[in-house]
C-alpha cells in the first residue's frame, strides 16, 4: 500500500460522500432526522460501492464488478428504502449536539479533543472526524 495514494483514496471517499449527502439533504429536508439519514445513507451507499470494487479488485480481475457493486448497493436499498420525504423526528432524544462531527474541543487552546464512535467505525473515519474538528480536512 501506498500511503499518499491512500490519503487521496481517502479524500476522494470523503468528497464523494459529501456530494451525495449534500443531494440527499435536500431531498430529505432538515426536519426530523433528515441530515443524519442523508450523511448515513451517502457514506453507506460509497462504502458499499467500495466493496464491490475491492472484492473484484482482490479476485484479481475475475467475475463482474457491476454485478458485485449492485449487490453491495441492493443490500442498502433493502437497509434504507423508505418513502422520500421528510424523516420523522427520532423517537429517542439525540444525545447532545457537539458540532455536526460529534467532536467536542476543550476549552481555552482547544487541545482536547473528545470523540464519540461506535466499536466497528473504521479508523480512516475516526482520524478524518479529528481533522475536521482541528480545521485540517
Amino acid at each position: 500500500e501506498v500511503p499518499g495514494l491512500r490519503t487521496y483514496e481517502l479524500s476522494v471517499v470523503r468528497r464523494y460522500e459529501q456530494t451525495l449527502a449534500g443531494h440527499l439533504r435536500g431531498r430529505f429536508g432538515a426536519d426530523g432526522d433528515g441530515e443524519l439519514r442523508a450523511e448515513v445513507i451517502a457514506a453507506s451507499v460509497v462504502a458499499a460501492h467500495n466493496n464491490g470494487l475491492r472484492l473484484w479488485l482482490r479476485s484479481g480481475g475475475a467475475g463482474d464488478p457491476e454485478a458485485a457493486v449492485d449487490h453491495a448497493l441492493d443490500l442498502v436499498r433493502g437497509v434504507w428504502e423508505r418513502p422520500a420525504g421528510p424523516s420523522p423526528a427520532l423517537e429517542k432524544p439525540a444525545l447532545p449536539a457537539a458540532g455536526r462531527s460529534g467532536i467536542t474541543a476543550g476549552p481555552g487552546d482547544n487541545e482536547v479533543i473528545v470523540m464519540v464512535a461506535s466499536k466497528g467505525t473504521p479508523m480512516w473515519r475516526v482520524v478524518q472526524q479529528i481533522e475536521a474538528a482541528v480545521g485540517e480536512g
